[in-house]
């Protein structure tokens, strides 16, 4: 994915590709925090890495807002999931945390669609 964005960038946008690095060293050093802190794994910190070489600056909050809102879904779901399950089989054990790997793609789908759309 770092190469395709990167990729992209020279061909399409080659006049902006430091402000693609420079957003994504920007997000390296967020998301290396937000690791640190177990608030994600390391799948997730290097898929929002990867995928922040498509955006500059200016488009990293859509990214965010995005895969929040989709985090926001997932998360629902999931708890949704949990509850009906307990309701049928009492013993039913919960797996802690939300796959947010799911919710990192459909922000990063909704956020380039609307990049591209402009």
């Amino acid at each position: 994915m770092a190469v395709l964005g990167l990729s992209y960038t020279v061909i399409n946008d080659s006049s902006h590709w430091a402000q693609h690095l420079g957003a994504t060293l920007l997000v390296f050093l967020a998301v290396l925090i937000l690791f640190q802190r177990k608030f994600f794994g390391g799948g997730d910190a290097k898929m929002i890495i990867a995928l922040s070489l498509w955006f500059v600056a200016q488009q990293l909050p859509l990214f965010v807002l995005w895969t929040l809102m989709c985090g926001g879904v997932a998360g629902v779901a999931y708890l949704s999931r949990t509850v009906i399950m307990r309701m049928i089989k009492k013993d039913w054990h919960v797996v802690s945390g939300v796959p947010y790997g799911v919710a990192i793609a459909g922000g990063y789908i909704v956020a380039v669609g609307q990049v591209v759309a402009r």
